[in-house]
């Protein structure tokens, strides 16, 4: 029902589809990017406001309709997992459990970074939070990337320790 888009690095802008007679209303950056913000809470006082009703209408409904709050938790975790499962699979992934829906898991730390736990492959990864704000950030095609990259990287140590090894028998 509602979309919300990007118009600068510090506003967006909430857009309710089912009724375009309602406002569009901007909320800071800053705000969907805090765990503990209430969007739902926000945005109904806001679309009061824009209508011109009294605060204490809606004081009164929040009485008449008591459902608890909702913080934002972490959205960008969640549309990073999403957008990671989409992919399907990825380069060299093994055959089992590769579509697995409980693969992928995206924690947000303290500093605003994110990291990615991959269940299936057991590799975590790190991705830095302008990244995920960047539009043009392909998560997925990134992800295969650096998967790729840690891939080649793990193949090559064991090739050279094989080799080493059979240079050693051969002493």
């Amino acid at each position: 029902r509602f979309f919300i888009y990007s118009v600068s690095e510090k506003e967006h802008v909430i857009m309710d589809k089912e009724n375009r007679w309602e406002h569009e209303v901007t909320v800071p950056t800053r705000k969907l990017l805090d765990p503990k913000f209430c969007l739902a809470e926000w945005y109904a006082r806001k679309v009061n406001e824009l209508r011109g009703e009294h605060p204490h209408t809606w004081g009164r409904w929040r009485r008449e309709e008591p459902r608890p709050t909702r913080s934002m938790d972490t959205p960008l975790a969640a549309q990073a997992e999403q957008l990671l499962k989409l992919w399907g699979r990825y380069d060299n992934d093994p055959p089992r459990n590769a579509l697995n829906p409980e693969r992928f898991e995206c924690v947000r730390r303290r500093d605003g970074t994110h990291l990615i736990k991959d269940y299936v492959r057991s590799f975590v990864v790190e991705v830095p939070l302008h990244l995920l704000l960047n539009p043009k950030f392909v998560l997925a095609s990134w992800y295969n990337k650096i998967l790729r990259e840690a891939h080649d990287e793990l193949c090559d140590g064991l090739v050279q320790d094989s080799q080493e090894s059979n240079m050693l028998r051969l002493l």
